[in-house]
């Protein structure tokens, strides 16, 4: 095989792989009201919408929400079928877990290559002292939870979305804060840089949009507090 020959097979490799997700093979989920913790033994309900290429809100698919817990050869699962909510291309589940101690939530989309794995999540029995998480480690959190991770890589998270070359990388990125919740609250105030991309407006709570604002400009620490 030839050096052209190889590059115009590399290119059609690409291009093919970039055009099924094109035609309609990723979506984004993004959580509705992330909890801080899990309850133990009792059930911890999870909102969230589906939106084929971040956009368009998908009703008619069966997701579920799955948590982990202990090693990958013996690990203990839970699992919970989500139903549709009140509005389209929302679903909700309740997930109960049975142990204290982190879980690895994943939100299965029932499209494609689209589930969500959460950061990972405490189980609490509400008895036992916490720490009270700051904006930062929230919107941290939220970054993942609210689908941003889909299009846009951030080093300090260890999880890659499926189109992280969409968006900018926002590793390192520092941006006037006044001005970045305000474009969080409303994009369309922010011109399309990218003619194939746009962010959504996922209809974020002013604290949502505080907490992600202060994680994007780098303020991640936790502050300890008894409860």
């Amino acid at each position: 095989m030839t050096r052209r020959t190889l590059s115009l097979t590399l290119t059609l490799v690409v291009a093919t792989a970039a055009s099924a997700y094109a035609f309609g093979g990723w979506a984004v989920i993004t959580v509705d009201e992330l909890p801080d913790t899990l309850s133990l033994g009792a059930p911890t309900q999870f909102s969230f919408k589906i939106r084929q290429h971040g956009l368009e809100l998908m009703h008619d698919l069966k997701p579920s929400v799955e948590a982990r817990m202990g090693s990958l050869l013996n690990p203990t699962v839970v699992r919970a079928d989500a139903i549709p909510g009140k509005t389209k291309g929302q679903y909700t589940a309740s997930l109960v877990v049975p142990k204290a101690g982190e879980w690895k939530v994943t939100i299965k989309s029932g499209f494609g290559p689209s589930d969500l794995p959460l950061l990972p999540m405490q189980a609490t029995d509400g008895k036992s002292t916490i720490a009270t998480i700051s904006d930062g480690e929230r919107g941290k959190r939220l970054f993942v939870a609210k689908g941003c991770i889909t299009c846009h890589a951030n080093a300090t998270i260890d999880q890659k979305g499926p189109m992280q070359d969409v968006g900018p990388n926002l590793t390192g990125k520092t941006y006037d804060a006044t001005y970045l919740a305000m474009w969080l609250e409303n994009p369309k105030i922010r011109p399309r840089t990218n003619p194939n991309a746009e962010m959504p407006d996922l209809g974020l709570s002013k604290k949502e949009v505080a907490a992600l604002t202060a994680f994007i400009n780098g303020t991640t620490a936790a502050t300890a507090k008894q409860k």
